[in-house]
């Protein structure tokens, strides 16, 4: 099985956020380095409920709280062991 990092960037490229070629400053910058805009990061948001099956409480849809992919996979590991 994927990791939640791997599963989180092949959705992400799936849905043309992330090209192949920008995984590495991905990886690096975080979602900084996308230059995405409001559409987009509430865009990241439900493809991350629907891909984990997760939701997320508005004070936690804050761009800042998702600048590197491993804050992101942070969120999501909390998020899943809540569920249990």
């Amino acid at each position: 099985m994927d990791s939640i990092k791997e599963r989180l960037i092949k959705v992400l490229q799936e849905n043309n956020i992330v090209k192949e070629g920008n995984v590495g400053a991905l990886h690096e910058f975080g979602l900084g380095s996308l230059e995405i805009n409001s559409l987009t990061f509430v865009k990241i948001i439900v493809l991350i409920e629907d891909e984990f099956d997760v939701s997320f409480d508005d004070r936690e849809l804050n761009f800042q709280l998702f600048q590197s992919i491993d804050e992101i996979v942070a969120m999501i590991e909390k998020k899943l062991k809540e569920l249990k």
